[in-house]
């Protein structure tokens, strides 16, 4: 709800998601409930029509990607700005921003952040390759380039822990940036800034996600709904 809230209505550059990893089977799902049921993984929440596909096919690719590395590690997934699809509502759809999503992984959670960018495609495509190490080579010249070459990368060395990962990554971006003259991430939002707007984001959620379940704690104990 609390993400909702954050994305939708208030148009935030940052959004938090947090979510569980699970192993079912043979195959990783990411969730948003501890619990690993079908109805709260993520990937069912994904319509099939947008990107043509490609943006469940990418999903899937991540999951896959997350389960074949162990331990604490990270992600980086970008869904560019442009044409959501060419099928159903999505051929009317057009997306006039990039969502970046990070996430830090340990214990079986992973802290996901939802992060509005308008820096140019180029940009995006040399952050991916040069955070995969290698792994990739992304151009960055279809959403599909994009959507289907996610990047998982296991933290090996203090200096690119479970603990600052998220600022790491964001670094990387900052010297590209710094290197393009640039140091817009979105609309008036610095690079220099976003750690802070994260910051920000991760205190106001962990506050309302607490006011939200108090209410709804209120709400389903009331006699109205006890056998």
């Amino acid at each position: 709800i609390r993400t909702y809230e954050s994305e939708t209505l208030e148009d935030s550059v940052v959004s938090f998601y947090p979510c569980y990893i699970h192993a079912v089977g043979a195959k990783t799902k990411l969730s948003s409930s501890v619990t690993p049921d079908k109805k709260f993984f993520i990937e069912s929440q994904i319509d099939p029509l947008e990107r043509d596909g490609d943006t469940l096919n990418g999903f899937r690719i991540l999951q896959d990607k997350i389960g074949d590395k162990k331990g604490d590690r990270m992600f980086l997934w970008i869904s560019p700005r442009g044409p959501a699809g060419t099928e159903g509502i999505f051929k009317h759809i057009n997306y006039g921003y990039h969502q970046i999503y990070l996430g830090a992984i340990k214990d079986g959670k992973s802290e996901t952040y939802a992060l509005k960018s308008d820096v140019k495609e180029e940009v995006l495509a040399t952050w991916i390759n040069q955070v995969s190490n290698g792994e990739t080579s992304v151009k960055g010249e279809t959403p599909c380039d994009f959507l289907l070459n996610p990047v998982v990368v296991p933290f090996g060395s203090p200096d690119f822990s479970s603990e600052n990962a998220i600022s790491a990554v964001l670094y990387k971006l900052k010297e590209i940036l710094k290197q393009n003259n640039q140091t817009k991430f979105y609309d008036s939002v610095d690079i220099d800034d976003l750690p802070f707007v994260i910051k920000k984001e991760k205190i106001k959620q962990d506050k309302d996600v607490e006011r939200i379940s108090r209410q709804l704690e209120s709400h389903f104990s009331s006699d109205k709904y006890l056998d």
